[in-house]
Formats: C-alpha cells, sequence, structure tokens
C-alpha cells in the first residue's frame, strides 16, 4: 500500500475487515483476504515473503480499483438506517430495536420501510412502550 499514490488511495472512514474478502460487503466495508489468490495454506500462517508480497499487491489493486463513492454511500445508508432504528425506538417508548441479523437486514430498503412504517404507527397510535412496560427491546 506504500506504494500507492496517496492522493489515489484515500481510505478515510471506510472499514477494512481481514479474512473476509476480497470485495464489498453489504454495509460498505472493504473486505481483504489473507492468503493471496490461488494460494492453500490449509490456514497455517507461514507465509513465504513472495507470498505476502503477492498478497500485498492484491490488496493494493483491490483498494485502489474500488467505488469509494459506493462504499461511502453504502456506510451513509447504514448510518441513516441506525439512525432510524434509534428514532422509531425512542417514538414506540421501548430500549432499542434491532433484527436477528442486522447485517443482512440493516441492508434491505424492505427494512427501512418497515422501520418507516413503525415510525408512523407510533406517531398515529403513540408508544408501546407504556403498554408492555418501559425498557423493552423489540427483535424484527
Amino acid at each position: 500500500l506504500d506504494s500507492a499514490p496517496v492522493r489515489m488511495l484515500d481510505l478515510s472512514g471506510c472499514n477494512i475487515i481481514m479474512g473476509s474478502g476480497p470485495g464489498i460487503d453489504r454495509l460498505g466495508n472493504l473486505l481483504l483476504d489473507l492468503e493471496p489468490a490461488g494460494l492453500v495454506t490449509h490456514g497455517q500462517p507461514e507465509l513465504s515473503a513472495s507470498h505476502f508480497s503477492d498478497l500485498a499487491m492484491e490488496w493494493r489493486d483491490l483498494l485502489l480499483g474500488v467505488d469509494l463513492d459506493f462504499v461511502k454511500s453504502r456506510k451513509a445508508y447504514v448510518k441513516a438506517v441506525r439512525e432510524l432504528e434509534g428514532g422509531v425506538a425512542e417514538s414506540l417508548g421501548v430500549a432499542a430495536i434491532f433484527g436477528t441479523n442486522p447485517q443482512h437486514l440493516i441492508a434491505e430498503p424492505s427494512y427501512r420501510e418497515f422501520l418507516e412504517r413503525l415510525a408512523a404507527a407510533a406517531t398515529e397510535r403513540g408508544p408501546i412502550g407504556r403498554q408492555a412496560g418501559h425498557g423493552q427491546t423489540l427483535n424484527t
């Protein structure tokens, strides 16, 4: 990565997850593989210097080719949904709203629509926390 032109590689605000890649996940995280392409180490951490160099070049090439506007738009979308979850929880009078599979669910437009409908219901009917007991959580 040190060999990449600085102005071409601005990863500020990005999350990089090692060992899960390569690519971009639904939440806008950058995923980097821990093994060079085509190398099978069977989980052994012993890589030669040339393998490490190959891996570093793969990471560099991947990161230089990433559509950072897309990554940042995904991260902004996820942040907006998280904020919506918090606002809806407050409106409903519950401690939190969270999904059983948050990494998958939060990226779904239908989940955001569900939260928006919950917010409208809370505005219309008031908090459910008063009826169910304050401090409850809502698991979606």
